[in-house]
């Protein structure tokens, strides 16, 4: 089913503002302003802003993980630098990864929302330990959680500050520091 092209819009203008001001950042006003279409239409395509943003976290986390399994060099290094791409695709358009700023409001999400977002998560440390251990290092859970919040502080650390240098410096720091058998 192919979405319409304002439920389209409606849902592209709410993931920039999810992504650049969090969950409890934005509003269906804000969003209708952002479309140039009236709050009952945004009402009529998404009820709640709970469901938006739950369909929002499923196709993000669905388009993450295409995008992730998609890398083709199966060294460590490439399958990390693959990884690191992923988030740098995010700050180079001046974002934050839509898991990890859902993550800082999951206090205030539903419960279906932080259930993807903690999936969301858990996909990402588990896709590094597999990434890890077929190229032949036996790389813990611990040391996956590790580059994996590195990359993830780099992301956030960066865009608060906006000095996406902090990123390159910290992932490069990652990089080398993971790319050795352990």
């Amino acid at each position: 089913m192919k979405l319409s092209d304002t439920k389209q819009n409606i849902m592209a203008a709410a993931r920039l503002l999810a992504q650049t001001r969090g969950y409890n950042g934005f509003s269906f006003q804000d969003i209708a302003e952002a479309v140039g279409i009236r709050t009952a239409s945004v009402h009529h395509h998404y009820p709640t802003k709970a469901a938006l943003c739950l369909l929002m976290m499923q196709q993000y986390s669905s388009s993450f993980f295409e995008r992730l399994y998609s890398g083709t060099d199966d060294s460590r290094k490439g399958m990390l630098s693959h990884f690191i791409a992923q988030y740098r695709a995010c700050l180079a358009d001046n974002r934050v990864c839509l898991g990890v700023m859902f993550a800082s409001d999951i206090a205030d999400l539903s419960p279906e929302i932080a259930d993807e977002v903690h999936k969301f998560l858990k996909a990402n440390q588990a896709w590094l330990v597999r990434a890890f251990r077929s190229s032949g290092s036996q790389l813990s859970a611990a040391q996956a959680h590790l580059f994996f919040s590195s990359v993830q502080g780099a992301m956030l650390t960066a865009w608060a500050i906006q000095d996406h240098g902090i990123f390159e410096e910290a992932t490069n720091a990652a990089l080398m520091m993971f790319q050795r058998p352990l």
